[in-house]
């Protein structure tokens, strides 16, 4: 699995990220460019052009976050318009006018604890064409970070030096705003000192559309779900239990649900997670059996999405899976059973 250890200022390590991956980001953007101009039947740019200038101003406000961008947008030679879209692709097309169904993405999460161990994790299901983009970014700054994410996006789930884990699913949404790009919105949980304050965070800073974010700390986890305007806490647990979430609302937020382009696979997914943390002893849990079971290519219990002949068809391309009271944690590409890992600790 590819990795790559950032240190310095914002803007330094942007220039760092961008200049390893050049090329990387370079394809990455030319491919999620086409991917979003491909949901809008207007595609001269005066509709499109508007929504990404006002994202890159929201993202303006929020100079550490800002910072980072450019310094990979000037590094990689590529535009800030382009960068915006690799970020965030899957908010930019709820802004599409287009009626075409979406499926190329997902991802399921989970959080478990009990007197023994605290573990959480997901996969990241997206367009099979994804899968080489993706890497594991170590960032050494005024807040440690352990970070899953694709060439040029700052962020996509990972954990920080307090044990604060983030996890996301995308949501099919209608309730949109110029938000702040969601991979900023992780970046900045992962600099919060504890799950409450992470969860403050994402209410004064929600993303431009919807998401679920599973916000997991050493005493306390969190899921909230948001629209483009709106948060709304779906579950949590303090020292023990378990919250689990795939691709559709399960909170009143729902009335703002796109189900027209729902992933369908969203719901077996959630029954098997159901099914499977309902069975699930108070024996001490482990990253390498939890990932076996949920994250392999096969099983009762796995919720992967299997590889497909078509590049911009749904799979997994990969997940993190974070050791909480352990301090550890396994990024890797594929599934957990069969892919490349990359280890990881923190202090």
């Amino acid at each position: 699995m590819n990795t790559l250890k950032v240190t310095g200022s914002p803007a330094e390590q942007g220039q760092q990220h961008g200049e390893h991956f050049r090329d990387k980001i370079l394809e990455l953007c030319a491919l999620r460019r086409e991917l979003f101009y491909g949901y809008f039947d207007n595609k001269d740019g005066s509709i499109i052009n508007p929504i990404l200038m006002k994202h890159i101003k929201t993202l303006k406000n929020y100079p550490e976050y800002y910072l980072e961008f450019k310094g990979i947008s000037q590094a990689a030679n590529v535009s800030e318009t382009d960068l915006l879209i690799l970020n965030a692709y899957t908010d930019l097309r709820d802004f599409a006018d287009s009626k075409l169904p979406l499926d190329d993405g997902g991802c399921s999460t989970f959080s478990v604890a009990n007197k023994h161990s605290s573990i959480c994790g997901q996969s990241w299901d997206m367009h099979a064409s994804a899968e080489p983009y993706l890497f594991h970014l170590s960032s050494e700054g005024e807040v440690n970070k352990e970070i899953l994410t694709l060439t040029g996006c700052l962020a996509m789930a990972g954990v920080n030096q307090f044990g604060v884990s983030i996890l996301v699913n995308n949501l099919f949404c209608t309730d949109v705003s110029f938000g702040l790009a969601w991979p900023s919105v992780v970046r900045g949980l992962l600099d919060q000192k504890n799950a409450l304050e992470s969860y403050q965070f994402l209410t004064k800073n929600i993303p431009s559309s919807g998401h679920n974010y599973l916000i997991c700390g050493p005493i306390q986890s969190m899921s909230v779900e948001t629209t483009g305007n709106k948060t709304e806490v779906v579950s949590n647990y303090q020292t023990e239990g378990n919250i689990f979430h795939t691709n559709h609302y399960l909170s009143e937020l729902s009335e703002h649900e796109n189900k027209n382009r729902m992933n369908q696979s969203t719901f077996p997914r959630y029954d098997k997670l159901s099914q499977f943390f309902s069975q699930l002893s108070e024996e001490p849990l482990d990253i390498e059996s939890l990932g076996n079971c949920l994250f392999s290519t096969d099983g009762e219990s796995s919720v992967f999405v299997n590889k497909t002949k078509e590049p911009n068809s749904p799979m997994t391309c990969g997940g993190i899976l974070v050791d909480i009271k352990n301090r550890t944690g396994v990024s890797f590409v594929n599934s957990f059973s069969l892919g490349d890992h990359h280890r990881f600790s923190w202090k």
